[in-house]
């Protein structure tokens, strides 16, 4: 299993390449510089997970990608991220590597309807949760109900008729189509960017 390499506060830090483990890294780097600005949870969430991502992307480990997001963002350990100092100078290097990661300007989703319908469920999926924690810090926040106001006439459209047409039989065939946009959106813009372009209001 990846996980995360310790820093020394005197030792350089720099990327050797777009690998699993530079992307743990980045992730790491996010979370620190994050906190250290008092950065939104949800702008802090979208970013590790878009370097969580580009981890699952660049290692796969034979599993679906969507699994494999999930089983390297559960592997962080908190205790080995580096120290603020290091952080502040990788996470230059991680923006020159991954241009995208936090990026701020609203992306082009798919044309196709039902590809840009499969985007957007995953990345508002990905982002629901951090909206949960937001919510229970602050019950008066909505983030929630604005995730679910965009989410709910998405999963009407994508009924079984709908993912039948495109030869979808089963949960697993639409979780792997899913993780496909979800890796093509890498491209586009972290999920908080990609969320504001599905129609989530006050990103």
């Amino acid at each position: 299993m990846l996980t995360l390499i310790a820093f020394a506060a005197a030792q350089a830090a720099t990327l050797s390449n777009q690998t699993a483990e530079d992307a743990m890294r980045c992730g790491a780097s996010a979370i620190v510089t994050g906190l250290a600005s008092s950065e939104s949870q949800l702008r802090l969430t979208s970013h590790f997970m878009y370097f969580v991502m580009q981890a699952a992307k660049a290692d796969p480990g034979n599993k679906p990608f969507l699994l494999r997001v999930g089983e390297l963002a559960s592997s962080i350990d908190l205790s080995k991220v580096p120290t603020p100092e290091a952080a502040s100078t990788l996470i230059a290097d991680c923006d020159r590597t991954y241009p995208m990661a936090r990026a701020t300007a609203t992306p082009r989703l798919p044309t196709d309807a039902f590809d840009r319908d499969v985007l957007c469920m995953g990345v508002l999926s990905l982002l629901r949760g951090a909206a949960e924690e937001i919510r229970q810090a602050d019950p008066g926040a909505d983030l929630e109900q604005r995730i679910d106001a965009v989410l709910g006439p998405i999963g009407s459209r994508l009924d079984d008729e709908a993912l039948a047409k495109r030869g979808m039989a089963d949960e697993d065939a639409f979780m792997a189509a899913m993780g496909d946009q979800l890796q093509a959106s890498l491209t586009l813009g972290h999920p908080e960017t990609v969320a504001r372009a599905c129609g989530v209001a006050g990103l």
